[in-house]
């Protein structure tokens, strides 16, 4: 099985570069979704970080402390990292299905539907597939325009 994990969206990766991959993942899967955008989650980072603050209570103070030197006073929208889990999804299933497991085994395994996992040992992963134009015009807006504010941030900073 391939263990080079799934690179992170833009926006999630600009987290990870502060507190780390598996910490910034950890923070966005506890992190509310965007208003209408569920692919997006939100947080504010405060210039001043309390103590008793969420962020600390949730990351631990030096983490958070990381957070708010890089992003204080922003809104950070950071994506969902669905991309992530599914290509854990798929490496199991096809790492299952050549150790030669039955379908259906294979999808409870992964809290799955039989047919996404046929899907996947077939080569054609249902989300790739299904996945719209539309859905990556629109992600590829929100990642430049986050680039942007993370590029005029470094230059105000510098």
């Amino acid at each position: 099985m391939n263990d080079v994990p799934a690179p992170l969206p833009p926006s999630a990766q600009e987290i990870a570069d502060v507190i780390g991959r598996d910490r910034a993942l950890f923070l966005i899967g506890q992190l509310p979704v965007s208003g209408a955008r569920s692919w997006r989650r939100v947080v504010y980072i405060p210039k001043r970080m309390p103590l008793d603050h969420p962020l600390v209570a949730l990351m631990g103070w030096h983490d958070a402390e990381k957070l708010r030197r890089t992003f204080g006073g922003e809104i950070l929208q950071p994506s969902n990292c669905n991309c992530v889990a599914r290509a854990w999804r798929n490496r199991v299933i096809c790492s299952m299905a050549a150790d030669g497991d039955d379908v259906v085994a294979i999808a409870d395994a992964v809290s799955s539907t039989v047919w996404v996992v046929r899907k996947v040992i077939a080569g054609n992963a249902p989300e790739d597939a299904a996945r719209g134009m539309a859905d990556d015009a629109g992600e590829e807006a929100c990642i430049e325009d986050q680039m942007k504010r993370t590029r005029k941030r470094r230059q105000v900073a510098a």
